[in-house]
């Protein structure tokens, strides 16, 4: 059975009290057997914190503490979740950026992953069914640490479907892609059901991080995009295009 890799954006864990909803909504994607592996961002406005907190010292006069400081935000909101679905009585396996080793190079803070261990990610799936790991951060071959650009959990998260052959859900707080922002004064734009990596580049806008979206084109890969608990969000791929 393929994994299925749900990312949780920090429009979705916009702060601590968001975490049960994402354990249900994880518990629930777990049922039928399958492994899981929840990508997660940090809650919302911790990154942009982080980010003046580095600023106020030098900015990215270092690159590597830089992104170490900046991606920290991850690996709490990680912790979190593995210590709210164990209270729950789910046990999952968190898996920290160390042992988790998502390699990649290229830009210390807009870097393109190329590798993972897969040991300790299959161990953990075995083990609970479940593994959380932290997006955005990765790792250099000299260990030191890199981002993947703002909104990087969306490419920890399709990397990881590429590699493992696994359906891929983004997991946002609207429910899918719309013909254009919901948000704008106007007729009521209408809701994909399915989209061309194209059209999604177009219209995602802040949702979906641009070079997400071409890795997923050129790999011929799809995803979805949705809210918790919705089975209707929108497919990105090949087309053809399709509204609800």
């Amino acid at each position: 059975m393929q994994p299925l890799i749900l990312k949780f954006g920090s429009s979705v864990l916009a702060n601590a009290s968001a975490l049960p909803l994402v354990a249900d909504d994880i518990v629930r994607a777990a049922a039928d057997g399958r492994g899981v592996v929840a990508v997660v961002s940090a809650f919302a406005g911790v990154t942009d914190g982080l980010i003046r907190r580095a600023e106020s010292v030098g900015g990215a006069v270092d690159p590597y503490a830089y992104a170490a400081l900046v991606g920290s935000g991850e690996l709490e909101s990680a912790s979190m979740l593995a210590l709210t679905l164990a209270a729950g009585g789910r046990p999952a396996r968190l898996l920290t950026p160390e042992q988790f080793t998502l390699r990649a190079r290229g830009n210390p803070l807009d870097a393109e992953p190329h590798d993972f261990d897969r040991e300790q990610l299959a161990r953990a799936l075995d083990e609970t069914g479940i593994a959380i790991v932290p997006g955005f951060i990765a790792h250099d071959d000299r260990n030191r640490t890199l981002l993947l650009g703002r909104g990087g959990s969306d490419y920890t998260a399709l990397f990881l479907a590429a590699r493992l052959n696994g359906r891929c859900r983004l997991v946002k707080d609207v429910d899918g892609l719309y013909e254009r922002d919901p948000a704008v004064p106007g007729p009521a734009p209408s809701r994909y059901r399915s989209v061309e990596w194209s059209e999604a580049l177009r219209v995602a806008g802040k949702l979906v991080q641009p070079k997400t979206i071409r890795f997923a084109e050129s790999l011929g890969l799809q995803f979805e995009v949705g809210c918790i608990g919705g089975d209707d969000g929108t497919l990105v791929g090949p087309g053809p295009v399709q509204l609800y």
